[in-house]
């Protein structure tokens, strides 16, 4: 059986050459095996119905550009759901994860 490895968390900017950030999440969110990874948009796109289309399609959270580093990690750690609790769950040795 062949194994795969999922990312723990999407990181995900609106504007993308191919395809909008909303209509790739909407494709993972449909796909069983990736609609339990967190996404997060980073984004210039800043009006309320943007933010409120990203949260609608399936996103955990919406940061705004610019942004620092810092205020990107106080945001995971901030959040109430499956983020945090999947960054803070002990990896299984030899699982090649580096957080």
């Amino acid at each position: 059986m062949a194994s795969h490895e999922f990312p723990d968390l999407i990181l995900m900017d609106v504007r993308m050459p191919r395809m909008t950030g909303y209509d790739a999440c909407r494709v993972m969110k449909a796909d069983p095996e990736l609609k339990d990874i967190p996404i997060v948009f980073l984004s210039a796109k800043g009006q309320e119905s943007e933010i409120k289309t990203g949260m609608d399609v399936g996103a955990e959270d919406y940061l705004l550009k610019p942004f620092a580093p810092d205020q990107l990690t106080e945001r995971v750690k901030s959040h109430p759901g499956k983020i945090w609790k999947m960054i803070n769950s002990p990896l299984p040795q030899g699982s090649g994860h580096n957080l």
